[in-house]
């Protein structure tokens, strides 16, 4: 099925408003995504520091069990000294290790909170361009439809007035050569069915089956104008030399009775 273009609009004050909010829109989703991936680092080093966090615990808990081995008479109180110098000693540097980690998971998680802030206003402004391109889109699709629709009605004048032309032309073939057949019309000739759509211009030329079609006229209307419509056709053709009449006549022959008699037209159109 062809689909025959009409003139591109790229010009139009609809379309460049739509097109500024989509850059606007695709501004804002860069910065979202932006802001996405600088979340999800902060969470691979918040996990990284967690991994790496110094075993502060385990070294308490070796000093516990140095006590409490002392305490049941397992070590010396000597031995006891000795190994505590050297946990103590570990701990002291543990511990240092675990405030400077403590505060860079401090710094991280901060960091995250702060993103995570920026994405929720981000996203508000993502939600609020996506309405505004909505609303432009809309916008401009019922702009094109009203640009199309005008052409669309201008075409149809034009199928209306050539189908009543053509209409016409039927019976000024079937008189001038004395024809009872109409060799141009066919059967759905006496109707003429044009959707009306809801844009501007259509209302004013909808009428039947609820305002749903343009140009519709019953039979009985649409045959009085197609009768209006045989006289100057008639006279147009007659403008172009063509002799009606006296061309009919020659081939026109009446029998007794008052019949026509159409063989000879006939074999003369054959010739």
């Amino acid at each position: 099925m062809s689909n025959p273009k009409t003139q591109s609009n790229a010009n139009s004050p609809e379309l460049a408003a739509l097109l500024n909010k989509q850059s606007a829109l695709a501004a804002l989703e860069k910065k979202l995504s932006s802001i996405d991936r600088a979340i999800s680092e902060q969470h691979e080093k918040r996990e990284q520091a967690r991994a790496a966090a110094p075993p502060v615990r385990e070294i308490e808990a070796q000093i516990e069990q140095l006590l409490a081995s002392e305490a049941t008479g397992s070590i010396t109180d000597q031995e006891r000294a000795k190994r505590e110098s050297e946990l103590q000693q570990q701990l002291a540097k543990t511990r240092a290790a675990a405030a400077g980690a403590s505060e860079k998971a401090y710094r991280v998680q901060a960091t995250v909170t702060g993103l995570e802030a920026q994405r929720r206003d981000m996203e508000k402004a993502v939600m609020q361009a996506c309405r505004e391109c909505h609303r432009a889109l809309d916008i401009f699709l019922m702009s094109e439809a009203e640009r199309v629709g005008r052409e669309y009605l201008a075409a149809a004048k034009i199928v209306r007035d050539r189908h009543l032309q053509l209409v016409a032309l039927g019976q000024v073939h079937m008189h001038a050569l004395r024809k009872t057949v109409n060799s141009i019309t066919q059967i759905y000739a006496d109707e003429l069915l044009l959707p009306a759509f809801k844009v501007g211009g259509h209302d004013e030329y909808a009428e039947g089956r609820a305002k749903s079609l343009l140009f519709f006229e019953g039979s009985f209307a649409l045959n009085a104008m197609c009768h209006e419509a045989i006289s100057p056709e008639r006279q147009r053709i007659e403008d172009m030399g063509a002799a009606l009449e006296w061309l009919g006549a020659r081939f026109y022959r009446l029998a007794k009775g008052g019949e026509v008699i159409e063989e000879e037209m006939e074999r003369s159109s054959d010739a």
